[in-house]
């Protein structure tokens, strides 16, 4: 963000010429998410007129427009305008998009212009969003992070430096427990969302991750999920369970294996669930199953004493056994 006024000159024609032509009414800067006035306009000529970015307009790309107001001709135009920041200068770049960058000096290779697009619709990073990964999980409700982070003039991040990038999100559930486990991922070339390399920070207070990069990519906020070496060590809680009042409505297999299954039998051995991986309530790599008590008819279980048992392709299995209340 530019610290002080910066005067710009804008060539091109018919700005002002005498009686019947167009005269120049006001430039904006603008794009998805601001839009920033040209302040003491002064009409040089037919074909070039000045004027001053006030302090504080951001660095970026903006669509530079010149609107007219005599009504004649062309009521705009419109041309690409790049505020840039000077590399030899700190610099702390906040977006309208729930990003802040912290660039020190001298660790830019150029002047340039930051540049942040929202690719949370993209379809590719959709794709992506959708795989399923070891220790990653993409929840949908940060999908809204998602941001491509480009320089102007082919400007890069310089060998042995660094830059601070921090993304905001809005929780689904303010869960502190799990907003610690958020971590800034960034998309390799071969379209997958990997951790963003060296320790993170996490402001649960203010919904931030913050991370150090020394290349830019596109970026999201995603969760650190592990999975337990064995069922040694299952959790299932609420024991027993009553599914009208449980939270979520389910109860939950905590401290699974990764690809884990879970059967549901009643006493006498009749099957009544099953859910494999990737199934609703069964990710499989987040370490977890959720049931919400409806057998494989989609019905409602009713009440009694049912015998679980979790197995996964290691091998590794556990019997157990949920009251239902």
């Amino acid at each position: 963000m530019n610290t002080g006024n910066s005067t710009i000159t804008v060539t091109g024609s018919n700005f002002f010429g005498g009686i019947g032509t167009d005269s120049v009414g006001a430039i904006v800067l603008n794009n998805s998410y601001t839009t920033t006035s040209i302040t003491k306009l002064t009409v040089i000529s037919d074909t070039e007129l000045v004027g001053v970015v006030p302090s504080g307009a951001g660095t970026g790309e903006f669509d530079l427009i010149v609107n007219t107001t005599s009504g004649q001709g062309n009521t705009s135009s419109a041309v690409k305008y790049f505020s840039l920041i000077d590399s030899a200068l700190s610099n702390i770049i906040s977006s309208y998009t729930g990003m802040t960058m912290n660039i020190p000096a001298n660790s830019l290779s150029s002047n340039c212009a930051i540049l942040v697009r929202d690719k949370s619709a993209d379809t590719a990073v959709a794709s992506s969003n959708k795989l399923k990964y070891k220790n990653i999980k993409c929840p949908a409700a940060l999908e809204d992070t998602v941001k491509e982070i480009t320089l102007s003039n082919n400007a890069a991040i310089l060998t042995g430096k660094s830059v601070t990038l921090t993304l905001n999100y809005t929780p689904a559930v303010d869960d502190p427990i799990v907003e610690k486990d958020y971590r800034i991922l960034y998309l390799g070339a071969d379209n997958k969302w990997a951790f963003v390399d060296g320790s993170q920070q996490n402001d649960t207070g203010l919904n931030s991750v913050s991370a150090s990069l020394t290349h830019l990519s596109i970026f999201r906020v995603g969760q650190y999920i592990v999975q337990a070496a064995d069922l040694s060590k299952v959790v299932v809680y609420p024991n027993p369970v009553d599914f009208s009042t449980a939270a979520g409505k389910t109860v939950k297999f905590m401290n699974l294996t990764y690809n884990p299954t879970l059967r549901v039998f009643t006493v006498s051995g009749e099957p009544v669930k099953e859910l494999t991986p990737d199934s609703s309530g069964n990710l499989g790599n987040d370490g977890r199953i959720e049931w919400d008590g409806n057998n494989d008819s989609g019905s409602l279980i009713t009440r009694g004493l049912y015998i679980y048992m979790i197995t996964d392709e290691a091998g590794n299995r556990k019997v157990g056994k949920v009251v239902v209340r």
